[in-house]
């Protein structure tokens, strides 16, 4: 993203960012066949999922946050079909909201699902972009109703955190995250886990690979059901564990870490017209993210400073919030001058390797990381 003092009348694309919020019954259901019983029971506590479309217009026009009541052809998928062509949207078991609020779009699900046929469910819309006059498209894909049988001695498998963990790396302050495996026989809460193993592998398109130091060095430590994990090395990874007797597998249980940057907006200070006897420009970086002001923004974007003149062209100055452009460089001396800085965001650290692939460590014989 480029910010710049330049007023122009082509605009910038919109930023926008589309996740999904869960309330009322879970996603993931069980059945306890002998009673005949769904927990919980989307008949009593419906589902309710909401696709949450925050926007962030660089040209300030648009407006910023949430665009949800901008939506139009609104249209929800269960398997691929469009929702309100099935018998359940009709008979009402399905229910999607076209108010003009920023709830616009939910979708609530009172019907219970079978164990054996879990249900992919996608979400497609359209947000006019009226600066433009263009339609943007926005998409969720593959959010899964799944129902897990605990009748008589079926082994099931949970975690104590979310199956899908979202990490915003502006606010991530403690970057240890554990996950504990919690192990069911039919409707009973297991709490000795002797003879059972549990492993850990990560998904890669169709393979399933078992994680260890070289190949997954984001996870921290595997022990007895409970993984540890460095989020700042996570970008976004698809998990599953596995729960074996010996060598025969009792449950499983799939679950994903995905990094999102928030909407921010992004501008810079400048301090005037250059003195006579002035030799250095400074500037700095301003990033918000919603109305929080981010003090240090070098620790999570690569930030680098440009001037343009007509005389010299593009000129790439420093890396780093602020800068101190030298003002000989730049053309100013034969006519104005643009200052501005390119926005990337910083992906997740990396373990230093040398060029056989070996971790370069301290003295405690850790990895040193970076980004």
């Amino acid at each position: 993203m480029k910010v710049t003092r330049k007023i122009r009348r082509v605009f910038s694309p919109l930023n926008v960012n589309v996740s999904y919020m869960i309330s009322g019954s879970a996603i993931s259901q069980v059945y306890n066949a002998t009673a005949g019983e769904y927990e919980p029971n989307r008949v009593i506590t419906p589902t309710i999922i909401t696709p949450e479309v925050m926007v962030n217009d660089v040209d300030g026009i648009f407006g910023d946050g949430n665009a949800n009541r901008k939506l139009a052809n609104l249209k929800w998928y269960i398997d691929d079909v469009e929702l309100t062509t099935l018998s359940d949207y009709a008979n009402g078991l399905y229910l999607i909201d076209t108010t003009d609020t920023m709830t616009r779009g939910s979708l609530t699900i009172y019907k219970n699902v079978a164990a054996a046929a879990p249900k992919k469910l996608s979400f497609r819309a359209t947000l006019p972009d009226s600066r433009r006059s263009l339609n943007i498209t926005i998409a969720l894909d593959n959010i899964l109703l799944s129902t897990q049988d605990i009748s008589a001695d079926k082994y099931t498998l949970e975690i104590n955190q979310p199956i899908e963990k979202v990490i915003n790396p502006v606010t991530l302050i403690d970057y240890y995250y554990a996950i504990n495996c919690i192990v069911y026989r039919g409707g009973d809460k297991l709490t000795d886990h002797s003879g059972m193993t549990f492993n850990l592998y990560y998904i890669s398109g169709t393979n399933i690979i078992e994680v260890n130091l070289s190949n997954s060095p984001e996870v921290l430590s595997v022990a007895n059901g409970v993984f540890t994990f460095d989020l700042r090395m996570i970008q976004k990874r698809d998990y599953m564990i596995r729960l074996f007797q010996g060598t025969d597998e009792l449950a499983s249980l799939q679950f994903s870490i995905n990094r999102v940057y928030p909407v921010y907006v992004a501008d810079l200070r400048t301090y005037g017209d250059l003195r006579k006897d002035q030799t250095i420009i400074p500037a700095t970086s301003i990033i918000h993210a919603g109305k929080t002001l981010i003090t240090d923004p070098g620790k999570y974007f690569t930030i680098t400073w440009h001037t343009y003149s007509a005389t010299v062209g593009d000129i790439v100055h420093n890396l780093g919030e602020q800068a101190e452009i030298p003002a000989q460089d730049t053309g100013l001396e034969k006519g104005a001058i643009d200052v501005y800085f390119d926005l990337e965001e910083k992906p997740k650290m990396e373990v230093a390797t040398n060029s056989i692939d070996e971790f370069y460590t301290d003295n405690l014989s850790e990895p040193y990381i970076f980004n």
